[in-house]
C-alpha cells in the first residue's frame, strides 16, 4: 500500500480484500490488522481465490451500510497521490456543491484525475455552482480512486456475472443515470496510476 492516511489529509477505516494472495502478502496484511496503533487496517478479507473486484465492492457497501459510515472510498493499492489531501479536499468540494445546489441529498460520484491511463477518459461538461474550482462532469469514472456516498449507492449491486476486472466503471455510470446522481472528476486534484508499467508488471 503506497497511499498513507496522512497523505489523503483524513482519517478513514481501511477495509482490505486480498484475492489469491501471496503468504507474504497474508502475513503482512495480517500484522496491519493488529496494528496496536491502529495505524494499519481495521478489516481484512481472504479469499484463498481471486473472486475479484464485485464481490469485493458488495461486500465494502454492506460493511459501510451497516456500520453507518458516510463516505466509501475505492481505492487501488497502486495508486500513488500528487495532491496532497486529495481525499479531504475530494470531500470538503462534495460537500460545498451539495450546499450551493441546495440539494437535499448527496448524488455525487467524485473522483480526482488520474495520471497515467492508457485511455485517459473525457469530460462531457462542466459543473458551475459558484464554486472557485473546475469540476468536469463524466460519462464514466474509472475504479482506481472513487469518492461514494454510501446513502446514494444503498440499492447498487456490483455487476458479480461481469468477467473478473471488467464492468465496474459502466454498472456505476447506469446507477448514477438510474437513480440521479452525478459523476464528477476535480481535474486539479491528482493522482497517480501507471497503467502500462503495472500491466508490464504483472505479465
Amino acid at each position: 500500500m503506497f497511499i498513507t492516511r496522512a497523505a489523503t489529509g483524513w482519517w478513514f477505516d481501511w477495509a482490505v480484500w486480498l484475492g489469491a494472495p501471496s503468504e507474504a502478502a497474508i502475513v503482512d496484511a495480517r500484522e496491519l490488522l493488529t496494528d496496536k496503533n491502529r495505524a494499519g487496517i481495521q478489516q481484512l478479507t481472504v479469499w484463498g481465490k481471486n473472486k475479484g473486484q464485485h464481490h469485493a465492492t458488495n461486500e465494502a457497501l454492506h460493511l459501510a451500510k451497516e456500520l453507518g459510515y458516510k463516505w466509501l472510498l475505492r481505492l487501488d493499492d497502486d495508486v500513488v497521490p500528487k495532491t496532497k489531501k486529495f481525499l479531504v479536499k475530494m470531500i470538503t468540494r462534495v460537500e460545498e456543491l451539495k450546499s450551493l445546489s441546495g440539494d437535499k441529498f448527496y448524488r455525487l460520484v467524485a473522483a480526482p484525475k488520474i495520471i497515467g491511463l492508457k485511455n485517459p477518459l473525457t469530460p462531457v461538461g462542466s459543473m458551475q455552482k459558484g464554486q472557485s474550482y473546475g469540476v468536469d462532469v463524466m460519462d464514466v469514472l474509472g475504479g482506481a480512486c472513487r469518492l461514494h456516498p454510501v446513502d446514494f449507492m444503498r440499492k447498487y449491486e456490483a455487476p458479480i456475472y461481469d468477467p473478473v476486472g471488467r464492468g465496474d466503471p459502466g454498472s456505476i455510470s447506469e446507477y448514477a443515470n438510474l437513480f440521479g446522481g452525478i459523476l464528477i472528476r476535480f481535474p486539479d486534484i491528482r493522482v497517480v496510476h501507471k497503467t502500462e508499467e503495472l500491466e508490464h508488471q504483472d505479465s
